[in-house]
């Protein structure tokens, strides 16, 4: 079964070819198999920790077991570093999927927003020469006005304009649309965590609580020692400490 290290190595995109191919981009179905072939290779670890720590608990009631017990506990620390590098290769994968997910929507939302731009434009437009149209109605009851048919006028029907269809309020309200329309930006997707599980209490988390971080702050929480890959089985676990500053 490949290592951590070598599935995370085949989810970066390959370089660029010597005759000028441009690089390889990969798909979200590549990176589901990496996530799968995380996955197995953590359920292997972790069934590997299990064991040895059931081994251990036999090695310590043989009066001979110190020294086989130092190894057992060198092999699970082992395996334990390499279930931080699977948590957190996770967390880089999700990232790339999510990044793929995102600038898919990203797309689509841009399409959106043109066909939105467009039917706003020939709405706007539609508007405008309803108002020319009314204009020219209330120009024509002027006339009206002027040929002394003043007791006419109420059969001269005018559009209550609603919205008001006068032209400078058009505009204003035209000019706010669209900058609304240009301030329709999708949120940033979400930060993708690594969770780890406290062996300790630390800040406002107690011993045995699990708790997302980015990846820098979970590789310094775990390097701290206050903490675990939250993958680590928890009977591997050391018991509760007493509380303590940051290192």
């Amino acid at each position: 079964m490949p290592m951590i290290l070598d599935i995370l190595a085949s989810t970066r995109p390959k370089p660029a070819g010597k005759r000028g191919e441009a690089a390889t981009a990969l798909s979200s179905a590549d990176l589901q198999r990496a996530l799968g072939a995380i996955d197995a290779e953590r359920t292997l670890l972790v069934g590997q920790i299990q064991t040895a720590t059931a081994a251990r608990s036999t090695l310590l009631m043989q009066t001979d077991g110190d020294a086989k017990v130092s190894d057992l506990d060198a092999r699970v620390a082992g395996m334990e570093r390499e279930l931080q590098r699977a948590d957190l290769a996770e967390a880089e994968i999700t990232s790339k999927l999510a990044d793929l997910a995102h600038a898919e929507r990203e797309t689509h939302w841009q399409a959106f927003l043109q066909r939105y731009a467009g039917a706003l434009q020939t709405y706007i437009e539609s508007v405008k020469v309803a108002a020319n149209c009314r204009a020219a109605l209330v120009a024509l009851r002027e006339e009206a006005i002027g040929a002394g048919a003043e007791g006419l006028l109420h059969r001269l029907p005018v559009p209550t304009p609603r919205p008001p269809l006068d032209l400078e309020a058009i505009r204003d309200w035209a000019g706010a649309a669209r900058a609304d329309l240009a301030a329709a930006h999708l949120p940033p997707r979400a930060e993708i965590l690594v969770p780890v599980r406290f062996v300790q209490r630390y800040s406002i988390w107690n011993s045995g609580e699990v708790a997302g971080f980015s990846a820098a702050e979970a590789k310094q929480l775990i390097g701290w020692g206050v903490a675990k890959p939250a993958s680590v089985p928890v009977e591997t676990q050391l018991p509760p400490q007493p509380s303590q500053e940051e290192p």
